[in-house]
């Protein structure tokens, strides 16, 4: 990643700084999934800046609309906050989910979580619906995060005040479906409350999905 500086004293000073944090997944099961012979698998990618590799989880098979996959992803990363307003940078991961065929194997659907988003959440579970997909499914994901390294004032995209992702207390979310139907517009038009985001300017909205729809359109589900 490209950081930009700013000329001080004939030093160059960041005006990012970088913060170290582990997490934890703990994909639990795809769920409303048509039953298929077809085993099923997903993968785990950092964004593009990223170094960190890929993960692969073991293949299963689907049951009564579910596969269970109940497998923990324990991965690092790296995350940057502005000097003057302590919020942080967008890192999605990707998680792809797939079905084998015959001789490859076919995209199911796609989850995005922005790490920047929930790094002040010590702990919570929560469903999402899938994106880009032709099915209603929903993949039930546990997430842990603990900050390693860095300075521990940041600020998350979605909150206003700075808070300490070491010192946070847990918070629990279980089952919380994040659905397109939560999603309700204001009487002035101008306001977007989203579950768990609470009020967003429509501008923010559009410029979000841009940055979404990219992510969700990216070729790069090969090897």
């Amino acid at each position: 990643m490209a950081e930009s500086c700013v000329a001080f004293m004939g030093f160059k000073r960041s005006s990012v700084r970088k913060l170290g944090f582990a997490v934890v997944l703990h994909i639990h099961s795809l769920d409303n999934f048509p039953a298929s012979s077809n085993g099923v698998f997903f993968k785990v990618k950092h964004p593009k800046k990223s170094k960190e590799p890929p993960y692969w989880s073991n293949t299963k098979y689907c049951e009564k609309a579910s596969v269970v996959f109940e497998e923990n992803v324990a991965l690092m990363a790296d995350l940057f906050a502005d000097n003057k307003t302590h919020v942080l940078q967008s890192h999605h991961l990707r998680i792809s989910v797939r079905q084998k065929t015959r001789k490859t194997f076919e995209r199911i659907g796609i989850v995005l979580i922005d790490l920047a988003e929930i790094a002040n959440k010590r702990e919570f579970t929560q469903r999402f619906l899938l994106q880009k997909t032709q099915y209603n499914a929903s993949l039930k994901i546990s997430v842990k995060v603990q900050q390693t390294a860095g300075d521990p004032q940041f600020v998350c995209p979605s909150s206003s005040v700075p808070t300490s992702g070491l010192f946070m207390d847990s918070t629990d979310m279980d089952d919380v479906l994040f659905d397109r139907s939560n999603s309700i517009m204001s009487a002035e038009g101008q306001m977007i409350r989203i579950a768990g985001l609470g009020d967003v300017s429509i501008a923010q909205m559009k410029e979000a999905q841009g940055a979404i729809n990219e992510l969700l359109d990216e070729d790069s589900d090969e090897g």
